[in-house]
């Protein structure tokens, strides 16, 4: 009788190496279930970082400002969380300008011939460009249009000055403007080409329709300090406070406040705070056991992962530099979870500055800081520590899987032979037998 050898030899070879197999694969699952959970809590770890990190540092703040203005002021302002108890007068004395000038092309039609020869200078800020007006000419009939020679001086300069056909009732002119306002972007443009165009060209860029100036205001009143602008936007006026004019005062200055924003404060507060109550959860859910179904959260059990729970809700509920943050407002629930009396914190925000206990050395903000990277730090924390433990068990197994592999190749080649033998001596007897029975 004959047996399949291959068959038999993978059922026999598999029961040798079947329990390491199921071991090392129980090993691998585990372990991938406890990497991912440390994973996400190191991501959101991360994510609390990333909170922190922008309300603390330098030119940062939880704090928030609230600007008020008239609706009419000839500006608009936005202030930081660093600007804080402001109360001033600004007047708009000027507007910020581009220099606009407009030059009679003397000639009817787009394609009429404007140069056949001779160069142009345009000087921005003291330094000089000249340009062949020939490279203008894209027909290459030794003219250039007038069409050609705009076309080919926007290419040539769109990124400081412009020119622009203006259709007239008496043929074309056209107008250069320098692309941004403020002195800094005035322009001089000249021609030597031997034509009118020179002379007319340098009267009317004399005589501009509109000046490069500067914009220009008074902070403290009609005659308070002298501020100016390249632009109509004023930065850092007072550090953390920039202010966008939109038009000239009318003879009179205009009241911006800046004062704290409770509502903007609170925002942030509890932005942290939610961030904290979520890993908190994540590891509430990821901890629970059922002892009636043998199912263990990925987390259960894990002292290092206590260890981060309780020092979050001490951090919350801690003082700092002489303020206690249940004075504040914050409060601890019977889940864990953290909570904020907005009643409280903002009657307390009234009366107190909450900054150095938030963002001063030792506040709130840093220990924060402190204890996310114990946990998560770039150069190791206890959580990193513990992925790369795993992933050094998951290289383990692997081998072990891999090694077992190997082992499973052996048998299966030893079996293999055996039973092909074993066929070799059944198929020799059945033979014999047939031999006798032919007598």
């Amino acid at each position: 009788m004959q047996v399949d050898a291959a068959s038999m030899a993978d059922q026999f070879a598999y029961l040798m190496i079947q329990d390491a197999e199921f071991k090392y694969s129980n090993l691998i699952d585990k372990t991938n279930t406890n990497r991912s959970a440390f994973s996400e809590l190191k991501t959101m770890l991360g994510d609390l970082d990333g909170i922190i990190s922008d309300f603390h540092g330098f030119g940062k703040t939880i704090s928030e400002s609230q600007v008020t203005y008239d609706d009419d002021a000839p500006f608009t302002a936005v202030a930081d969380g660093n600007v804080l108890d402001v109360d001033l007068e600004i007047y708009v004395e000027q507007m910020a300008t581009r220099k606009q000038y407009i030059t009679d092309s003397g000639v009817t039609s787009t394609s009429s011939t404007l140069f056949t020869n001779g160069t142009l200078e345009l000087e921005i800020g003291g330094v000089a460009q000249n340009v062949n007006l020939l490279e203008f000419d894209d027909s290459g009939d030794g003219n250039v249009s007038l069409s050609e020679f705009v076309s080919g001086f926007n290419s040539k300069f769109s990124d400081s000055v412009t020119a622009t056909l203006i259709s007239t009732s008496d043929g074309y002119s056209v107008m250069y403007s320098s692309k941004e306002a403020g002195q800094d972007n005035d322009f001089d443009l000249s021609f030597n080409t031997g034509t009118d165009y020179d002379a007319i060209n340098s009267a009317a860029n004399m005589s501009p329709v509109e000046q490069s100036s500067d914009a220009t205001i008074r902070v403290g009143g009609i005659n308070g300090a002298l501020v100016q602008s390249s632009s109509n936007s004023f930065d850092d006026v007072i550090p953390g406070l920039s202010i966008t004019i939109s038009k000239l005062s009318d003879g009179s200055a205009s009241r911006l406040q800046v004062g704290s924003d409770k509502e903007g404060v609170e925002t942030n507060v509890k932005s942290v705070l939610d961030s904290i109550n979520s890993i908190i959860d994540y590891i509430n859910n990821s901890s629970t056991s059922d002892p009636d179904t043998g199912f263990r959260g990925a987390l259960a059990g894990d002292s290092m992962v206590r260890g981060l729970k309780s020092s979050l809700q001490s951090l919350l509920t801690g003082t700092y530099n002489g303020v206690s943050l249940r004075d504040m407002g914050f409060e601890l629930e019977r889940s864990g979870k953290l909570v904020l009396d907005d009643d409280k914190f903002n009657e307390y925000l009234g009366a107190n500055d909450i900054t150095e206990s938030m963002e001063g050395p030792g506040g709130l903000l840093e220990s924060i800081e402190s204890l996310v990277d114990d946990y998560r730090g770039f150069d190791g924390g206890y959580i990193t520590d513990r992925i790369d433990s795993y992933d050094r068990s998951l290289d383990r197994y692997n081998d072990s899987l891999e090694s077992l592999e190997r082992k499973y190749n052996m048998y299966y080649q030893r079996y293999l032979a055996d039973f092909t033998r074993m066929n070799s001596i059944s198929q020799q007897m059945e033979s014999t037998m047939a031999s006798f029975g032919t007598y």
